[in-house]
């Protein structure tokens, strides 16, 4: 059986989704530990999903219209962002609740009781405190390098070693 090779960006986009996912689904166990004091399947089911979107629109959307945001002040980028990922949480949020709860039996009339109840506005903050952290940090690691932030964060860097190298200069 021949496997297709990907590309390394691809491949490396791909590693990446799934740590965002992993973290997004731990985050969503954390709440519900908070939350609920109690640990199901659900918290992974509402932690999965949103860690997809946002890895997609993070690692697949916005590089495709990085020059229409070049030109953006930082404010502006973060204020769409925000605004974006608010109705992106609001809107998966409500579609699993509704899956939900037709699975578990409950009726559309229950929903709009839902919509508007605290709990679901203490869920949205609470994800996009975990957006903001995710952000943070893949920001960081595009600004260092690919693989140089967790490289940093094990430790790699504590002790340094000496090398010897040797540049060239060229003047053309």
């Amino acid at each position: 059986i021949k496997f297709c090779h990907m590309q390394p960006s691809l491949a490396r986009k791909f590693k990446t989704l799934a740590l965002i996912c992993l973290f997004t689904s731990f985050a969503g166990v954390i709440y519900q530990l908070i939350n609920e004091e109690r640990l199901d399947y659900n918290s992974v089911l509402v932690g999965l999903p949103l860690g997809l979107v946002f890895g997609v629109l993070e690692l697949f959307l916005f590089p495709k219209a990085e020059m229409r945001f070049r030109r953006w002040s930082f404010t502006k980028i973060l204020l769409f962002k925000t605004l974006l990922y608010t109705a992106v949480i609001y809107a998966v949020t409500v579609v699993l609740a509704i899956i939900g709860g037709l699975l578990e039996g409950r009726n559309m009339s229950e929903l709009p009781e839902f919509l508007g109840s605290l709990g679901l506005l203490v869920l949205v903050v609470y994800t996009l405190v975990i957006y903001g952290l995710l952000l943070f940090l893949l920001q960081i690691n595009q600004l260092l390098g690919d693989g140089i932030l967790w490289k940093f964060i094990r430790g790699k860097y504590h002790q340094p070693r000496e090398e010897e190298r040797i540049f060239m200069f060229l003047d053309m």
